[in-house]
């Protein structure tokens, strides 16, 4: 079976996905959880919202306030003089404040979602905070091919050639009590590389959500760590950023014998 032949097979609307992997740094992890984020962030804790944009944008609102509250996207306007209906404005003033952590352009099935999330089983992905990598509890979709897949995964190997992990999709959602779960297809990201091969069994036992719903009336149950590990994640990638910026525009090595002359 060719690559091509693979990555042309047929996936459900909502495929499991499956995540085993080496476990990375806590460091590391901070850095992955920033950069596979969108930071649209959208949950029924408002306030939780609002902490984060405060992080991010220095503005303490949440996407859609109530009521006569201005929400965060009519602030930045407000801020930066530019027309509401001005999406391209927005979406550039945006940039002005999250460009320098990073985040990764052109995920959609593969952002990692540890910091928030209203999903069922709250903050979810294949990375977590403490390092650990893996994932069998959740679906990406809806309708992704395995070649959108793969192309996400090239992205993320290059931006974290530290991984080493194998994922696969399966021919249903997580969870599926009609279905017989099979692997449809497997990647393998190790070394900044990603290599498409064909699946000898299930790396692991798809399994919707959690069977612990003791914390689902729980007002904070969207939040995936506190505002302080958010702040302490947010500076930690962007000082990386501006190294490995300042290596590729050879100023890394003179900013470094400036900081040894002090």
């Amino acid at each position: 079976m060719t690559k091509d032949e693979l990555l042309g097979r047929g996936l459900p609307k909502w495929p499991a996905l499956l995540v085993v992997g080496d476990n990375v740094t806590e460091d590391q992890a901070k850095q992955i959880l920033i950069r596979t984020d969108s930071f649209s962030f959208s949950c029924n804790d408002q306030e939780w919202e609002r902490d984060l944009n405060e992080a991010v944008y220095g503005i303490h609102a949440a996407r859609h306030e109530y009521k006569d509250a201005k929400d965060l996207d009519k602030l930045i306007c407000e801020r930066h003089k530019i027309s509401e209906k001005d999406w391209g404005a927005l979406e550039e003033a945006k940039e002005s404040y999250t460009s320098k952590y990073g985040l990764l352009d052109g995920i959609y099935y593969l952002n990692n979602q540890r910091i928030s999330s209203s999903w069922i089983g709250g903050p979810h992905g294949w990375c977590n905070w403490d390092g650990a990598i893996g994932s069998s509890n959740y679906n990406i979709g809806k309708h992704p091919s395995c070649n959108d897949v793969y192309e996400e995964w090239k992205i993320i190997a290059e931006a974290f050639p530290f991984l080493n992990l194998r994922s696969q999709l399966l021919n249903c959602e997580a969870g599926d009590d009609d279905s017989v779960p099979e692997a449809v297809i497997e990647f393998v990201i190790s070394e900044g590389k990603v290599q498409v091969v064909e699946p000898k069994g299930m790396i692991a036992t798809a399994a919707f959500g959690s069977d612990d719903f003791r914390n689902f009336t729980n007002p904070h149950r969207e939040r995936g760590c506190t505002i302080e590990t958010f702040r302490s994640a947010l500076k930690a990638t962007e000082i990386v950023m501006e190294a490995e910026k300042a290596l590729l525009e050879g100023r890394f090595w003179e900013e470094q014998d400036k900081t040894k002359t002090k």
